[in-house]
């Protein structure tokens, strides 16, 4: 039998579990729905640096919602169509709207072009190295494939 000094431990370790399980994330919700994740990487090749010049840090910028992708590529303005799971992102029915008029070039056009061909690549895989960071990348089944990595702004209130 416990003695009474034990059971008062145990309660009070069991306490916080309900409360715990109160602020937890709802299980149906994922960390995609909402958020806006800035651009800092892109990797079209293997063996090449990242392709984001920066110029550009923090301008590329992608918002997922319930089914859908905004953002800007830096050029362009993105909307799109989307479904996910966990680790898979399909995005369809992508379109691109130019910011002013203005055309695209040199450096902002390499990004916009890297940005608009790991979309529009068919489905990507989504890896999340930590909560505040994720990487879309093409399934291509090369060790390396092209990839966009994506960071939470510093004041995201998902953190």
């Amino acid at each position: 039998m416990m003695s009474s000094r034990r059971l008062a431990l145990v309660a009070a370790a069991a306490l916080p579990l309900p409360l715990l399980a109160a602020c937890a994330e709802d299980p149906g919700t994922d960390p995609l729905t909402g958020t806006e994740w800035q651009v800092t990487n892109i990797y079209r090749e293997e063996g090449e640096p990242s392709s984001l010049p920066p110029t550009l840090a923090g301008a590329v910028k992608l918002v997922f919602g319930e089914h859908t992708l905004a953002g800007n590529t830096g050029c362009a303005n993105i909307q799109a169509i989307t479904s996910f799971t966990a680790d898979r992102l399909e995005v369809t029915d992508v379109h691109f709207h130019p910011e002013d008029g203005s055309p695209c070039t040199g450096a902002d056009l390499n990004v916009h072009q890297a940005v608009s061909d790991i979309l529009r690549s068919g489905p990507l895989t989504i890896l999340h190295p930590s909560d505040s960071e994720m990487i879309l990348r093409e399934d291509t089944g090369r060790p390396n494939p092209p990839a966009l990595r994506l960071a939470r702004p510093v004041d995201d209130p998902h953190e």
